[in-house]
């Protein structure tokens, strides 16, 4: 099947264009961002407007959050 005005198929000219390709990347692409929050007396972190209660044990310490577009995950150090 022609493509309008291409001389070749899609599956043709993907086969001649092959050496030209660069190798995918070896490393996979994290969608998350990472913050450092200290933890409230109250047992809450704070990212943008929001605030998070943690667990109590992480009182009064740095966490690590790791920001996903739909969740949030927190860690210590």
């Amino acid at each position: 099947m022609h493509v309008y005005k291409r001389e070749l198929p899609p599956k043709d000219g993907l086969i001649n264009e092959q050496d030209f390709l660069n190798p995918l990347p070896s490393s996979c692409y994290n969608n998350y961002y990472l913050a450092v929050r200290n933890v409230s007396k109250y047992s809450s972190v704070s990212f943008e407007t929001n605030h998070y209660s943690v667990p109590d044990t992480f009182f009064e310490s740095k966490v690590m959050l790791k920001v996903y577009p739909d969740k949030n995950r927190v860690g210590r150090f």
